[in-house]
Parts: C-alpha cells; structure tokens; sequence
C-alpha cells in the first residue's frame, strides 16, 4: 500500500471523531455547568438539522431512511433523559447549576454510542442508504441528547450533600 491509496480524508474524520468522543467520554466524569450544555446542545442541533434538512433536499427519501431520522431522535431525546436521570446536579459556587454524569453517565455514552452505530449499519445494510452516517445526523442526535439530559437537570433537585458543602464554602 502507497501513501496515494490511504484515505486521507476518511483517517482524519476517524480521527477527529474518536477525538471528540474521548472528550465527551471524559467529560462525564467532571462538573459542567448546565447552561453551557444547553448552549451547546442547541448550537449542535441546530446544525445538525440545517445540514440534514440539505441533504434531504438533495435526495430521494426512502421509508427506511425517514424511519431511521425518526428513531433517531427519539433514541436521543430517550438517551438524553436517562442521562439527566443518572446525573449527579449541585449548585456550583458562584450559584451556577452544575452536573456530571459520573460512571453510568460515561457507560450510557458508550452504550448510545454502540447503539447509534448498530443503528447507522442496519440502515446501511437494510436500504445501502448512506445517510444515516452523516455528521448532520449525528450532529443533531448528540445536540438533542444534550439539550434533554440537561432539561432534566435543571428540573431535578439538587444534591442535599452537594449543598450543604457549597452552602459552608460560601459562609468562610
């Protein structure tokens, strides 16, 4: 195999992907505040479905595909509320709502993850439909599982335990 025969592109795209998963994976584990999670999953919805809608506009729409787009959102705003559920959610020190998804949080990415990926190779396999792999797809389910893990946040109560540590951090 020549360097002329690798594919560049398709390297570079697993590349970043994989990076961007390790992030996402290892911010399970940290405190976010909840209204930049919003922020981001709405700026990632938001294109997602503008670049769907595109490639929509540009071809035939099988029932397997639209059916696909459909379970796709569903799975991610069902995924989105798990994670929410499973969060741990304090109040931060400058009075910021704040979660982490901690251990299940981290193991329910990777299961969405395996799941979005079995999904996008049935559609494949079912239709030879390559839409389902698009990052428009994949941009606007992660935005939506974002945008309702941290709804449900913001509508849980907080951590009793986290409050009273924030609560005597902020007397002294």
């Amino acid at each position: 195999m020549n360097a002329s025969s690798i594919p560049w592109n398709a390297l570079l795209e697993g590349l970043i992907v994989l990076a961007a998963l390790g992030l996402i994976l290892y911010r399970q584990l940290q405190w976010r505040e909840v209204a930049r999670m919003q922020r981001l999953g709405g700026i990632l919805s938001v294109v997602g479905a503008v670049m769907v809608l595109q490639q929509l506009r540009q071809s035939q729409i099988d029932p397997v595909t639209l059916g696909y787009l459909v379970l796709t959102a569903v799975f991610a705003v069902g995924a989105g509320l798990v994670m929410g559920l499973v969060s741990t959610v304090r109040t931060g020190a400058d009075g910021s709502l704040e979660m982490r998804g901690g251990w299940w949080g981290l193991a329910l990415w990777i299961a969405y993850i395996a799941v979005r990926v079995g999904m996008s190779l049935a559609v494949v396999a079912l239709s030879g439909s390559q839409s389902s792999r698009t990052t428009g797809l994949i941009l606007l389910s992660v935005g939506l599982a974002r945008l309702v893990s941290a709804a449900v946040a913001t509508h849980r109560p907080r951590s009793a335990e986290n409050l009273t540590i924030v609560h005597a951090a902020t007397r002294s």
